[in-house]
């Protein structure tokens, strides 16, 4: 027999996904860059232990040591066209 959720326990899966995308965001517009996770914020990448060669600029985060989070400019993009959006309305309506 095939087992179908109950409607209650659909609902209470959306409103949990919601809840986890409006913390995300949050966390996002509080933090928009992380550490890089190839130089782990050291801005250059050390070759392994017994392998040859000097330490390289990252490519990754072009040798800042952070890295954007995922949606991070589309999110950053979208608040500041609010803002400016609201900044620039007129009462008049001219």
């Amino acid at each position: 027999m095939p087992h179908a959720l109950a409607a209650g326990t659909i609902l209470r899966l959306i409103l949990v996904a919601i809840a986890a995308l409006a913390v995300y965001v949050l966390i996002v517009l509080a933090h928009p860059t992380k550490q890089c996770g190839k130089c782990k914020g050291h801005r250059v990448i050390v070759p392994a232990p017994g392998k040859r060669g000097r330490p390289k600029p990252c490519k990754r985060c072009k040798v800042t040591g952070r890295h954007y989070r995922f949606g991070a400019t589309a999110i950053h993009r979208f608040k500041w066209s609010v803002i400016n959006g609201r900044h620039h309305t007129r009462l008049d309506g001219k």
